[in-house]
């Protein structure tokens, strides 16, 4: 092999390792494909619409009124702003926080993570976590809310929109 062929393949491998390790954003333009990302996250910014989006060891960010189908992690968080549309949100090992108004058609699921959903959130199926809290603040589940090893909290009222009202 020459030596310029080999300085070709690992400038290449080094780009393709940098481009592994950081952020993927969608902007402007109602994106609607899929994106999966190993070593970093996925941010998807406020009123755009995704396909699949599937993280290992990075967090996905949804932005407000925002919308995805399948968002799934593994080793990373998952956090949805106000007025997000999904069809199921699910994480093994990181939790899963959401604004108000959220609207998932399937389940909400963690195996060693917490859920917290706000106000005005409307599961269709369930909302299940192994080994985490579940806290639901006057949000509708329409079939199971579950838990094998932790606490189920439910409150109607939300004390991060009104500091007046009692927390959890």
């Amino acid at each position: 092999m020459s030596p310029r062929l080999l300085i070709k393949q690992v400038v290449t491998l080094s780009v393709v390792l940098l481009q592994a390790a950081c952020v993927v954003e969608v902007h402007s333009g109602n994106h609607g494909g899929d994106i999966s990302k190993v070593l970093g996250g996925i941010e998807i910014e406020p009123g755009e619409n995704a396909g699949d989006l599937e993280s290992v060891n990075g967090s996905i960010l949804l932005g407000d009124n925002s919308s995805a189908e399948q968002v799934e992690t593994v080793n990373g968080s998952i956090r949805i702003r106000d007025g997000v549309s999904v069809n199921s949100v699910e994480t093994v090992n990181g939790s899963i926080r959401a604004g108000s108004n959220l609207k998932v058609r399937d389940e909400v699921s963690t195996v060693n993570g917490s859920i917290e959903l706000r106000k005005g959130s409307v599961i269709d199926d369930q909302v299940s976590t192994v080994n985490g809290t579940i806290s639901l603040r006057k949000t509708e589940v329409r079939h199971d809310v579950k838990t094998t090893n932790g606490d189920i909290k439910l409150s109607t009222t939300d004390p991060l929109a009104d500091p007046g009202e009692s927390s959890l």
